[in-house]
């Protein structure tokens, strides 16, 4: 079966606003960037309405294009910009037919080198599915940070929102994204309720909302994926184990080996995202999909030495975990409800009962981590020293 692996080379998205006029709101979703490369850039569009959009791309006012594209109500569409330059400012102006502005997003794009410091920022918060006016407390509380704006992207580790299946609460949580839905490309790791319908509560089959918001590739057997930067790879996993067959388990701890493997002989250092994790105060450490993370990918992570730093969600708790230099970081809940430590956790070390999102700076030789509240206090810091790692 074929593998589609979108290779991302980050060049610090960067926006300094996205903005929208004051004419009727034709958007159920408004633009975001999907993802981008060096000379791509793809944003998904929603309309509600029949009709027709103007897409104008500006790179530092030196060259514009224009994409001309018929939009059909209430379906998700997407829109590809070729990009040449490397450049200090774009904006990506969209109009209706008749030339009136809709929406406009403005951003920063400046090109790294290999060797500048850091090599690349990024951004985790989870469980955002609940409570949208909190998730929405998180948003603000990122785009008023200045410590955040040359972040690439940001990762959300699942449970996006409560019932997959539910289009309202997709868009739902869209409104409570909306203040950084303008800075920056959005990737996701699969949760649990995004697999879940109201009453019997998990489907049996992909979820179709998820994969239409957060997957760019035509591969619709799999929620998991790789994105690459020349020194960094981001590996975005399914844990969702209650779901996937045994056939579907065994495909995805092939790839993710081999996954690993590309990463050392490219010398890059890998962050691993997903949504359950091994290591918690939670009652879910004592579970099924804990206990096989801890047997399963634990020993594979700790093998090939190259994972300095694994983001996952589902608990509803802040806490930073230490296993031989591996940090298991589980991001405290943008917008569900509060969760509770009840089982001791000896690789504990630091914990908080606080809705959260982390900012990541990634060096060659460590990574920084600051963890904030939505009221912007940074509550857990440290550096992760990378020189015990091998990345080739």
């Amino acid at each position: 079966m074929r593998i589609v692996i979108f290779v991302l080379v980050f060049t610090c998205f960067n926006p300094l606003y996205a903005t929208s006029s004051k004419i009727e709101d034709v958007f159920n979703v408004r633009p975001y960037l999907l993802y981008k490369s060096r000379d791509q850039r793809l944003l998904n569009v929603e309309v509600n309405r029949d009709m027709t959009l103007i897409i104008e791309f500006d790179e530092k006012a030196l060259m514009r294009q224009s994409v001309v594209q018929k939009f059909k109500k209430n379906e998700m569409q997407r829109v590809l910009i070729r990009s040449k330059l490397c450049s200090i400012s774009n904006t990506v102006n969209i109009y209706d037919d008749t030339r009136n502005l809709l929406h406009k997003l403005s951003f920063r794009d400046s090109c790294i080198e290999k060797d500048s410091s850091p090599s690349l920022e990024f951004l985790s918060i989870g469980d955002t599915q609940t409570f949208h006016k909190k998730h929405e407390s998180v948003a603000s509380s990122i785009v008023r940070n200045p410590d955040v704006r040359n972040s690439s992207f940001l990762l959300n580790t699942g449970d996006v929102v409560d019932y997959g299946n539910n289009y309202s609460e997709w868009l739902n949580f869209f409104k409570g994204a909306d203040k950084y839905l303008g800075y920056f490309p959005l990737v996701a790791a699969i949760g649990n309720h995004d697999y879940a319908r109201k009453k019997s509560y998990l489907l049996k089959k992909n979820p179709k909302y998820f994969r239409k918001f957060f997957r760019w590739n035509n591969d619709h057997s799999k929620n998991y994926v790789a994105i690459n930067s020349e020194y960094f790879k981001l590996i975005v996993f399914d844990s969702i184990f209650e779901i996937l067959n045994r056939k579907q388990q065994k495909e995805q701890w092939r790839w993710l080996k081999k996954q690993l493997s590309i990463a050392k002989e490219k010398g890059q250092i890998v962050a691993l995202s997903l949504h359950y994790s091994p290591y918690s105060s939670a009652i879910n450490t004592l579970g099924f999909s804990a206990a096989k993370l801890r047997k399963r990918l634990v020993p594979i992570l700790e093998k090939y030495n190259n994972v300095p730093i694994v983001i996952s969600g589902h608990t509803h708790i802040y806490e930073r975990s230490v296993k031989k230099g591996i940090h298991y970081l589980v991001n405290g809940p943008a917008g569900g409800h509060a969760g509770r430590a009840v089982v001791y956790n000896h690789r504990k070390e630091a914990i908080a009962y606080k809705r959260t999102y982390t900012h990541y700076k990634v060096f060659r030789d460590y990574i920084e981590l600051k963890t904030y509240t939505s009221d912007g206090e940074i509550i857990d810091q440290t550096d992760i020293n990378l020189r015990s790692f091998t990345f080739r």
